[in-house]
Protein backbone atom coordinates (compact mmCIF):
# COMPACT_ATOMS: atom_id res chain seq x y z
CA UNK A 1 0.00 0.00 0.00
CA UNK A 2 1.31 3.51 -0.93
CA UNK A 3 0.23 7.27 0.95
CA UNK A 4 1.34 10.59 -1.33
CA UNK A 5 3.77 11.45 1.38
CA UNK A 6 5.47 7.92 1.24
CA UNK A 7 5.21 7.34 -2.34
CA UNK A 8 6.44 2.95 -2.31
CA UNK A 9 7.62 0.79 -5.41
CA UNK A 10 5.28 -1.48 -6.44
CA UNK A 11 6.12 -5.32 -4.86
CA UNK A 12 6.71 -8.09 -6.87
CA UNK A 13 8.06 -11.39 -5.89
CA UNK A 14 11.07 -10.37 -8.35
CA UNK A 15 11.83 -6.93 -6.24
CA UNK A 16 11.14 -8.58 -2.49
CA UNK A 17 13.78 -11.01 -3.35
CA UNK A 18 16.30 -7.83 -4.47
CA UNK A 19 15.27 -5.86 -1.42
CA UNK A 20 15.75 -9.44 0.97
CA UNK A 21 20.20 -9.30 -0.67
CA UNK A 22 20.29 -5.69 0.37
CA UNK A 23 18.88 -6.43 3.83
CA UNK A 24 21.38 -9.49 4.32
CA UNK A 25 23.83 -7.27 2.68
CA UNK A 26 23.27 -3.88 4.90
CA UNK A 27 22.99 -6.93 7.93
CA UNK A 28 26.77 -8.34 7.00
CA UNK A 29 27.80 -4.36 6.19
CA UNK A 30 26.85 -3.82 9.53
CA UNK A 31 28.58 -6.62 11.15
CA UNK A 32 31.58 -5.38 9.73
CA UNK A 33 31.28 -1.86 11.03
CA UNK A 34 30.76 -3.78 14.58
CA UNK A 35 34.21 -5.92 13.80
CA UNK A 36 35.99 -2.63 12.85
CA UNK A 37 35.35 -1.24 16.21
CA UNK A 38 36.15 -4.04 17.90
CA UNK A 39 39.70 -4.45 16.20
CA UNK A 40 39.91 -0.65 16.91
CA UNK A 41 39.32 -1.25 20.82
CA UNK A 42 41.83 -4.22 20.84
CA UNK A 43 44.31 -2.59 19.03
CA UNK A 44 44.52 0.42 21.57
CA UNK A 45 44.35 -1.82 24.84
CA UNK A 46 46.98 -3.49 23.26
CA UNK A 47 48.77 0.22 22.95
CA UNK A 48 48.39 1.05 26.26
CA UNK A 49 50.59 0.66 29.18
CA UNK A 50 47.83 1.39 31.89
CA UNK A 51 44.81 -0.02 33.12
CA UNK A 52 42.84 3.40 34.18
CA UNK A 53 39.64 3.27 31.84
CA UNK A 54 39.73 6.76 31.32
CA UNK A 55 42.97 6.47 29.58
CA UNK A 56 41.60 3.70 27.46
CA UNK A 57 38.52 5.70 26.79
CA UNK A 58 40.15 8.13 25.29
CA UNK A 59 42.63 6.19 22.94
CA UNK A 60 39.14 4.55 21.44
CA UNK A 61 37.60 7.55 20.86
CA UNK A 62 40.72 9.25 19.36
CA UNK A 63 42.17 8.56 15.65
CA UNK A 64 40.51 6.77 12.87
CA UNK A 65 40.53 2.55 12.13
CA UNK A 66 42.28 3.70 9.03
CA UNK A 67 45.81 5.05 11.36
CA UNK A 68 45.01 2.05 13.44
CA UNK A 69 45.32 0.03 10.67
CA UNK A 70 48.33 1.36 9.29
CA UNK A 71 49.75 1.09 12.53
CA UNK A 72 49.14 -2.44 12.59
CA UNK A 73 50.27 -3.38 9.25
CA UNK A 74 54.11 -1.85 10.14
CA UNK A 75 53.84 -3.44 13.74
CA UNK A 76 52.65 -6.87 13.09
CA UNK A 77 54.86 -6.94 9.66
CA UNK A 78 51.27 -7.53 7.55
CA UNK A 79 51.34 -6.95 3.84
CA UNK A 80 50.91 -4.04 2.56
CA UNK A 81 47.74 -4.80 0.19
CA UNK A 82 45.53 -5.47 3.70
CA UNK A 83 45.14 -1.37 4.61
CA UNK A 84 44.25 -1.49 0.24
CA UNK A 85 41.20 -4.31 0.87
CA UNK A 86 40.13 -2.72 4.46
CA UNK A 87 39.55 0.71 3.11
CA UNK A 88 37.66 -0.60 0.17
CA UNK A 89 35.48 -3.07 2.16
CA UNK A 90 35.23 0.13 3.87
CA UNK A 91 33.73 2.11 0.62
CA UNK A 92 31.63 -0.95 0.25
CA UNK A 93 29.95 -0.90 3.33
CA UNK A 94 29.26 2.70 2.86
CA UNK A 95 27.72 2.18 -0.08
CA UNK A 96 25.49 -0.17 1.23
CA UNK A 97 24.59 1.66 3.87
CA UNK A 98 24.22 4.85 2.46
CA UNK A 99 23.96 4.95 -1.22
CA UNK A 100 21.72 1.63 -2.21
CA UNK A 101 19.67 2.38 1.08
CA UNK A 102 19.00 5.74 -0.27
CA UNK A 103 18.46 5.44 -3.68
CA UNK A 104 16.70 1.89 -4.14
CA UNK A 105 13.29 3.15 -5.09
CA UNK A 106 15.21 4.05 -8.74
CA UNK A 107 17.28 1.36 -8.67
CA UNK A 108 14.16 -0.96 -8.35
CA UNK A 109 12.13 0.57 -11.19
CA UNK A 110 12.87 -1.97 -13.69
CA UNK A 111 13.75 -5.23 -14.29
CA UNK A 112 17.36 -4.66 -15.56
CA UNK A 113 18.17 -2.05 -13.07
CA UNK A 114 16.91 -4.38 -10.37
CA UNK A 115 19.53 -7.23 -11.55
CA UNK A 116 22.12 -4.18 -11.98
CA UNK A 117 21.46 -3.35 -8.28
CA UNK A 118 21.20 -6.59 -7.34
CA UNK A 119 24.46 -7.57 -8.61
CA UNK A 120 26.18 -4.04 -7.36
CA UNK A 121 25.04 -5.33 -3.84
CA UNK A 122 27.22 -8.81 -4.73
CA UNK A 123 29.93 -6.97 -5.59
CA UNK A 124 29.96 -4.78 -3.21
CA UNK A 125 29.33 -7.41 0.21
CA UNK A 126 31.94 -9.67 -1.70
CA UNK A 127 34.57 -6.48 -1.03
CA UNK A 128 33.12 -6.49 2.64
CA UNK A 129 33.65 -10.00 3.01
CA UNK A 130 37.33 -9.05 2.43
CA UNK A 131 38.01 -6.39 4.52
CA UNK A 132 35.99 -8.27 6.82
CA UNK A 133 38.28 -11.72 6.80
CA UNK A 134 41.39 -9.34 7.55
CA UNK A 135 39.86 -7.35 10.33
CA UNK A 136 38.74 -10.46 11.97
CA UNK A 137 42.40 -12.18 11.27
CA UNK A 138 43.95 -9.06 13.21
CA UNK A 139 41.70 -8.95 16.05
CA UNK A 140 42.73 -12.37 16.32
CA UNK A 141 46.53 -11.77 15.99
CA UNK A 142 45.92 -9.25 18.99
CA UNK A 143 43.74 -11.66 21.06
CA UNK A 144 45.96 -14.29 20.55
CA UNK A 145 49.11 -12.72 19.76
CA UNK A 146 49.86 -15.78 16.95
CA UNK A 147 50.34 -14.89 13.61
CA UNK A 148 49.23 -16.73 10.22
CA UNK A 149 45.90 -16.53 8.75
CA UNK A 150 43.42 -17.54 10.54
CA UNK A 151 40.64 -18.81 8.22
CA UNK A 152 40.02 -20.02 5.14
CA UNK A 153 40.92 -17.30 2.49
CA UNK A 154 38.46 -19.02 -0.63
CA UNK A 155 35.27 -20.29 1.42
CA UNK A 156 35.24 -17.09 3.87
CA UNK A 157 34.20 -14.70 1.07
CA UNK A 158 32.05 -17.78 -0.79
CA UNK A 159 30.20 -18.63 2.26
CA UNK A 160 29.25 -15.16 2.59
CA UNK A 161 27.95 -14.63 -0.83
CA UNK A 162 26.05 -17.75 -0.53
CA UNK A 163 23.93 -15.98 2.12
CA UNK A 164 23.38 -12.93 0.66
CA UNK A 165 22.82 -13.96 -2.04
CA UNK A 166 18.99 -14.71 -3.29
CA UNK A 167 19.42 -18.36 -3.77
CA UNK A 168 19.42 -18.67 0.17
CA UNK A 169 16.13 -19.33 0.47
Amino acid sequence: MSHPLLPMPERTEESDAVYSVLGRALAYATEFEVNCRTLAHFFDIEKSDSAFSYEIYQLVKSGTLHAKIKLLIDGHELPDWVEKKVHKARKARNFIAHEAAEDHKRMMSTPQLMKSFETTIMQMSGEIADGNQIVLDITRILKEGKRGHGSDVVAYPLAVASWISRDNF
